[in-house]
Protein backbone atom coordinates (compact mmCIF):
# COMPACT_ATOMS: atom_id res chain seq x y z
CA UNK A 1 0.00 0.00 0.00
CA UNK A 2 1.55 3.34 -1.03
CA UNK A 3 0.49 6.92 -1.59
CA UNK A 4 2.69 8.64 -4.12
CA UNK A 5 5.85 10.15 -2.65
CA UNK A 6 8.54 12.19 -3.92
CA UNK A 7 10.68 11.71 -6.57
CA UNK A 8 14.21 11.92 -7.84
CA UNK A 9 16.12 10.68 -10.70
CA UNK A 10 12.64 9.20 -12.15
CA UNK A 11 11.84 7.26 -8.95
CA UNK A 12 10.35 7.46 -5.88
CA UNK A 13 11.98 8.28 -2.67
CA UNK A 14 11.39 6.17 0.19
CA UNK A 15 12.83 6.78 3.74
CA UNK A 16 13.20 3.53 5.61
CA UNK A 17 11.92 3.60 9.45
CA UNK A 18 11.66 0.72 11.40
CA UNK A 19 9.28 1.49 13.44
CA UNK A 20 8.02 -2.57 14.34
CA UNK A 21 9.37 -2.06 17.47
CA UNK A 22 6.96 0.98 18.53
CA UNK A 23 3.58 -1.61 17.82
CA UNK A 24 2.09 -4.43 19.76
CA UNK A 25 4.08 -7.75 19.63
CA UNK A 26 1.73 -9.50 17.12
CA UNK A 27 2.83 -7.34 14.20
CA UNK A 28 5.95 -8.06 13.08
CA UNK A 29 6.79 -6.62 10.06
CA UNK A 30 8.15 -3.36 10.07
CA UNK A 31 6.69 -0.51 8.95
CA UNK A 32 8.74 1.83 6.24
CA UNK A 33 7.43 5.26 5.99
CA UNK A 34 7.94 8.49 3.71
CA UNK A 35 8.56 11.47 5.52
CA UNK A 36 8.30 14.93 4.73
CA UNK A 37 11.88 16.40 3.72
CA UNK A 38 13.15 17.92 6.84
CA UNK A 39 9.79 18.20 8.41
CA UNK A 40 9.61 16.46 11.93
CA UNK A 41 6.16 14.21 11.81
CA UNK A 42 4.71 13.48 14.81
CA UNK A 43 2.59 10.31 14.95
CA UNK A 44 -0.57 10.65 16.45
CA UNK A 45 -2.45 7.93 15.79
CA UNK A 46 -1.65 4.93 13.66
CA UNK A 47 -4.43 2.11 13.16
CA UNK A 48 -4.34 -1.10 11.39
CA UNK A 49 -8.37 -2.40 10.84
CA UNK A 50 -9.04 0.42 12.35
CA UNK A 51 -7.43 -0.04 15.61
CA UNK A 52 -5.20 2.03 17.63
CA UNK A 53 -1.56 0.26 17.24
CA UNK A 54 0.75 2.79 18.05
CA UNK A 55 1.51 6.30 19.00
CA UNK A 56 4.53 7.94 19.56
CA UNK A 57 7.11 10.99 19.04
CA UNK A 58 8.46 12.35 16.27
CA UNK A 59 10.46 10.22 13.42
CA UNK A 60 12.23 12.26 10.90
CA UNK A 61 13.31 11.02 7.48
CA UNK A 62 16.73 9.82 6.69
CA UNK A 63 16.78 11.81 3.42
CA UNK A 64 16.58 14.90 5.76
CA UNK A 65 20.47 15.12 5.99
CA UNK A 66 20.96 15.07 2.53
CA UNK A 67 18.42 17.54 1.85
CA UNK A 68 15.94 15.56 -0.54
CA UNK A 69 12.99 17.46 -1.14
CA UNK A 70 9.45 15.27 -0.78
CA UNK A 71 5.96 16.68 -1.82
CA UNK A 72 4.09 14.02 -0.28
CA UNK A 73 3.61 11.77 2.66
CA UNK A 74 4.32 8.61 1.65
CA UNK A 75 3.35 5.35 4.15
CA UNK A 76 4.33 1.77 2.76
CA UNK A 77 2.76 -1.07 4.78
CA UNK A 78 2.59 -4.91 4.74
CA UNK A 79 -0.68 -4.95 6.52
CA UNK A 80 -2.29 -4.04 2.80
CA UNK A 81 -4.84 -1.42 4.76
CA UNK A 82 -5.20 1.92 5.12
CA UNK A 83 -3.58 3.10 7.78
CA UNK A 84 -4.62 6.83 9.42
CA UNK A 85 -1.80 9.52 11.05
CA UNK A 86 -1.92 13.16 11.49
CA UNK A 87 1.01 15.41 11.01
CA UNK A 88 1.01 19.01 12.46
CA UNK A 89 -3.25 18.82 13.32
CA UNK A 90 -4.06 17.74 9.55
CA UNK A 91 -4.75 14.36 9.04
CA UNK A 92 -4.02 12.44 6.09
CA UNK A 93 -5.98 8.60 4.79
CA UNK A 94 -3.20 6.51 3.29
CA UNK A 95 -5.45 5.00 0.81
CA UNK A 96 -5.41 1.29 -0.83
CA UNK A 97 -3.20 0.41 -3.66
CA UNK A 98 -6.14 -1.96 -4.64
CA UNK A 99 -8.33 0.24 -7.50
CA UNK A 100 -10.99 2.00 -6.59
CA UNK A 101 -13.86 0.41 -6.66
CA UNK A 102 -15.91 0.82 -10.34
CA UNK A 103 -19.16 2.96 -9.64
CA UNK A 104 -21.37 4.36 -12.53
CA UNK A 105 -20.38 8.06 -13.79
CA UNK A 106 -21.43 10.85 -11.60
CA UNK A 107 -24.67 11.64 -13.03
CA UNK A 108 -26.57 8.72 -14.25
CA UNK A 109 -29.03 9.24 -11.97
CA UNK A 110 -31.38 6.33 -9.85
CA UNK A 111 -33.33 2.93 -11.48
CA UNK A 112 -36.31 4.38 -13.21
CA UNK A 113 -38.71 2.20 -11.10
CA UNK A 114 -37.08 3.83 -8.06
CA UNK A 115 -37.29 7.03 -9.58
CA UNK A 116 -40.81 6.85 -10.15
CA UNK A 117 -41.74 5.50 -6.89
CA UNK A 118 -39.66 8.09 -5.54
CA UNK A 119 -41.57 10.74 -7.12
CA UNK A 120 -45.01 9.39 -5.86
CA UNK A 121 -43.41 9.42 -2.31
CA UNK A 122 -42.20 12.86 -2.77
CA UNK A 123 -45.24 14.15 -4.03
CA UNK A 124 -47.18 12.61 -1.22
CA UNK A 125 -45.13 14.09 1.74
CA UNK A 126 -45.00 17.24 -0.13
CA UNK A 127 -48.98 17.75 -0.21
CA UNK A 128 -49.12 15.95 3.52
CA UNK A 129 -46.34 18.41 4.80
CA UNK A 130 -46.95 22.05 4.97
CA UNK A 131 -43.77 25.17 5.78
CA UNK A 132 -43.29 24.11 9.53
CA UNK A 133 -43.10 20.43 9.17
CA UNK A 134 -40.98 20.94 6.19
CA UNK A 135 -38.52 23.14 8.40
CA UNK A 136 -38.64 20.44 11.45
CA UNK A 137 -37.45 18.15 9.21
CA UNK A 138 -34.42 20.14 8.26
CA UNK A 139 -33.72 20.75 11.75
CA UNK A 140 -34.57 17.51 13.26
CA UNK A 141 -31.98 15.81 10.60
CA UNK A 142 -29.80 18.64 10.81
CA UNK A 143 -28.78 17.36 14.61
CA UNK A 144 -28.84 13.69 13.68
CA UNK A 145 -26.12 14.37 11.61
CA UNK A 146 -24.11 17.02 14.25
CA UNK A 147 -24.83 13.77 16.41
CA UNK A 148 -22.76 11.11 14.09
CA UNK A 149 -20.24 13.44 13.09
CA UNK A 150 -19.40 14.49 16.82
CA UNK A 151 -19.94 10.54 17.34
CA UNK A 152 -16.93 9.80 15.27
CA UNK A 153 -13.14 9.69 15.99
CA UNK A 154 -12.30 12.81 13.67
CA UNK A 155 -9.13 10.79 12.37
CA UNK A 156 -11.38 8.74 10.56
CA UNK A 157 -14.09 11.17 9.51
CA UNK A 158 -11.87 11.43 6.16
CA UNK A 159 -12.11 7.44 5.49
CA UNK A 160 -13.94 6.26 2.61
CA UNK A 161 -16.26 3.58 2.62
CA UNK A 162 -18.15 1.65 0.00
CA UNK A 163 -21.35 0.97 0.97
CA UNK A 164 -24.72 -0.85 -0.08
CA UNK A 165 -26.48 1.18 -2.48
CA UNK A 166 -29.74 3.29 -0.57
CA UNK A 167 -32.75 4.60 -2.74
CA UNK A 168 -32.41 7.91 -3.60
CA UNK A 169 -28.60 7.40 -3.90
CA UNK A 170 -26.83 7.17 -7.05
CA UNK A 171 -24.26 4.56 -7.45
CA UNK A 172 -21.39 6.96 -7.65
CA UNK A 173 -22.01 8.09 -4.20
CA UNK A 174 -21.07 5.16 -2.64
CA UNK A 175 -17.99 5.55 -2.26
CA UNK A 176 -18.00 8.56 0.36
CA UNK A 177 -16.44 9.60 3.94
CA UNK A 178 -18.26 11.23 6.47
CA UNK A 179 -16.43 14.54 4.96
CA UNK A 180 -16.92 14.22 1.48
CA UNK A 181 -20.88 13.38 2.51
CA UNK A 182 -21.10 16.93 4.49
CA UNK A 183 -19.33 18.46 0.99
CA UNK A 184 -22.20 17.22 -0.63
CA UNK A 185 -24.65 18.67 1.70
CA UNK A 186 -22.93 22.09 1.80
CA UNK A 187 -22.69 22.34 -2.00
CA UNK A 188 -26.47 21.17 -2.37
CA UNK A 189 -27.73 23.45 0.25
CA UNK A 190 -25.61 26.51 -1.00
CA UNK A 191 -27.28 26.02 -4.42
CA UNK A 192 -30.85 25.67 -2.57
CA UNK A 193 -30.28 28.93 -1.24
CA UNK A 194 -29.85 30.77 -4.60
CA UNK A 195 -33.64 28.73 -5.36
CA UNK A 196 -34.79 30.24 -2.62
CA UNK A 197 -33.46 33.69 -3.36
CA UNK A 198 -34.62 33.63 -7.16
CA UNK A 199 -37.96 31.24 -7.83
CA UNK A 200 -40.04 34.46 -5.78
CA UNK A 201 -38.39 37.19 -8.49
CA UNK A 202 -39.64 35.25 -11.18
CA UNK A 203 -36.14 34.42 -11.95
CA UNK A 204 -34.28 30.90 -12.68
CA UNK A 205 -30.33 30.01 -10.89
CA UNK A 206 -27.55 30.92 -13.31
CA UNK A 207 -27.19 26.82 -13.76
CA UNK A 208 -29.12 23.99 -14.47
CA UNK A 209 -29.80 21.03 -11.62
CA UNK A 210 -27.91 18.33 -12.46
CA UNK A 211 -26.11 15.60 -9.72
CA UNK A 212 -23.17 15.27 -11.47
CA UNK A 213 -22.30 19.30 -10.59
CA UNK A 214 -22.59 18.54 -6.45
CA UNK A 215 -20.09 15.64 -5.74
CA UNK A 216 -17.68 16.11 -3.43
CA UNK A 217 -13.95 16.16 -3.49
CA UNK A 218 -12.08 13.21 -2.09
CA UNK A 219 -10.06 15.64 -0.64
CA UNK A 220 -11.85 17.44 1.36
CA UNK A 221 -10.34 19.15 4.91
CA UNK A 222 -11.77 19.05 8.78
CA UNK A 223 -12.61 22.68 7.72
CA UNK A 224 -16.29 21.26 5.93
CA UNK A 225 -17.96 20.76 9.02
CA UNK A 226 -18.11 24.33 9.84
CA UNK A 227 -19.09 25.47 6.33
CA UNK A 228 -21.85 22.75 6.26
CA UNK A 229 -23.21 24.30 9.63
CA UNK A 230 -22.87 27.34 7.82
CA UNK A 231 -25.16 26.53 5.13
CA UNK A 232 -27.88 25.05 7.17
CA UNK A 233 -28.15 28.41 8.83
CA UNK A 234 -27.77 30.40 4.97
CA UNK A 235 -30.97 27.56 4.29
CA UNK A 236 -33.28 27.77 6.82
CA UNK A 237 -32.86 32.14 6.93
CA UNK A 238 -32.96 31.60 3.03
CA UNK A 239 -36.39 29.71 3.43
CA UNK A 240 -37.94 32.75 6.26
CA UNK A 241 -37.36 35.28 3.58
CA UNK A 242 -39.82 34.08 1.79
CA UNK A 243 -43.96 34.45 2.61
CA UNK A 244 -44.92 32.68 -0.25
CA UNK A 245 -43.10 29.53 -1.44
CA UNK A 246 -46.02 28.11 -3.98
CA UNK A 247 -44.09 30.51 -6.64
CA UNK A 248 -44.96 30.97 -10.86
CA UNK A 249 -41.81 30.04 -11.05
CA UNK A 250 -40.63 26.37 -11.82
CA UNK A 251 -36.98 25.02 -11.58
CA UNK A 252 -35.98 21.73 -13.27
CA UNK A 253 -35.37 18.74 -10.71
CA UNK A 254 -33.43 16.32 -12.64
CA UNK A 255 -35.31 13.70 -11.35
CA UNK A 256 -38.93 14.94 -10.50
CA UNK A 257 -39.42 17.94 -13.05
CA UNK A 258 -39.85 21.43 -12.91
CA UNK A 259 -40.67 22.44 -9.21
CA UNK A 260 -41.78 25.39 -6.89
CA UNK A 261 -39.88 26.61 -4.19
CA UNK A 262 -42.29 25.14 -2.09
CA UNK A 263 -41.62 21.76 -3.24
CA UNK A 264 -37.84 22.19 -3.53
CA UNK A 265 -38.40 23.48 0.39
CA UNK A 266 -40.53 19.58 1.14
CA UNK A 267 -37.30 17.80 -0.87
CA UNK A 268 -34.39 19.27 1.19
CA UNK A 269 -35.48 17.87 4.79
CA UNK A 270 -35.58 14.50 2.82
CA UNK A 271 -32.43 14.99 0.87
CA UNK A 272 -30.77 15.55 4.30
CA UNK A 273 -32.27 12.61 5.61
CA UNK A 274 -30.76 10.40 2.42
CA UNK A 275 -27.45 11.30 3.23
CA UNK A 276 -28.00 10.94 7.12
CA UNK A 277 -28.69 7.55 6.82
CA UNK A 278 -25.37 7.35 4.77
CA UNK A 279 -23.29 8.89 7.15
CA UNK A 280 -24.81 6.44 9.79
CA UNK A 281 -23.88 2.95 7.08
CA UNK A 282 -19.92 4.75 6.81
CA UNK A 283 -19.67 5.35 10.80
CA UNK A 284 -20.85 1.25 10.80
CA UNK A 285 -18.06 0.59 8.12
CA UNK A 286 -15.54 2.13 10.00
CA UNK A 287 -16.34 0.59 12.74
CA UNK A 288 -16.81 -2.82 11.75
CA UNK A 289 -13.19 -2.39 10.13
CA UNK A 290 -12.68 -1.70 14.35
CA UNK A 291 -13.67 -4.72 15.68
CA UNK A 292 -13.16 -7.15 12.61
Amino acid sequence: MAVSGGIRNGRAIIAEADVSGHFESRFKSPVNACFFGDRRVRYKEISQFGKVIHSSASHRSKHAKSGAKLDHFEIISPFGRDLHFASEGAYFNAMNSHPEPQLAAPGAGIPLLERLIGKMIFTARRLAGNRDSFNRRIVREREFIRRLVESCDPASLGKRVLIKRLPGLEDSSRYWSVLMTLDHLRIVNTQLVEVFERLPQGKLPDHEADTAAVKPSAEVRHEVIGSYETSCDALLTAIAAVPDLKTRTRYRHPWFGPMDAYAWHSLAGGHMGIHRVQIERIIEGIRKTCTG
